[in-house]
């Protein structure tokens, strides 16, 4: 029983912390401010995506693509073999996807005079895809659920305030 008034005292000092930040809420321009605020840091975070994942992504399979879109048929495929696997060979985000489809080929036998065409054994979308490529992108994928819990978390704590502070008969805030 003597622990009671000092868990009330740390009561006390958890709402004399938090009732300035609720006073916030009787500004007039505060629920505008703070919407406003989400939307920008919503269109930074959008930025950044664009800037840091999308266009170095896709300049990346572009390139890649053009590439191999530039072999005519089968045979040149086979001919260009070579470059091809070297220059998806060095960039990281095909370079795991690359070697594991590799290991399906076939590859012509010179020695035995094959027709020279590279087999596969596998699809390619089966080893070329986005699980493959490692892009999950988690962070941004979480986004929305944060913004919606920063948004509803001052909602709940101004309600649960007015709800403490009509229990027990103190100012409203």
């Amino acid at each position: 029983m003597s622990m009671l008034p000092e868990t009330l005292e740390i009561g006390r000092d958890v709402v004399d912390f938090v009732k300035p930040y609720f006073e916030l809420f009787r500004e007039d321009g505060f629920a505008p401010a703070l919407s406003l605020g989400l939307l920008v840091l919503a269109a930074a975070f959008a930025v950044l995506f664009l800037l840091r994942y999308v266009l170095p992504i896709r300049w990346t399979l572009w390139g890649q693509a053009r590439l191999i879109r530039r072999t005519k048929d089968y045979q040149s495929f086979a001919e260009q073999f070579d470059t091809i696997d070297a220059s998806l060979s060095k960039h990281r985000l095909l370079r795991h996807a690359w070697q594991e489809f590799k290991e399906t080929l076939i590859l012509p036998n010179t020695v035995l005079n094959d027709e020279r065409v590279v087999r596969n054994t596998a699809r390619p979308q089966d080893y070329l895809n986005l699980q493959e490529t490692r892009l999950h992108f988690r962070f941004f994928r979480a986004l929305p659920n944060i913004f919606v819990g920063i948004g509803l978390l001052p909602t709940f704590l101004l309600g649960f305030s007015v709800i403490f502070c009509n229990t027990r008969n103190c100012a409203r805030i």
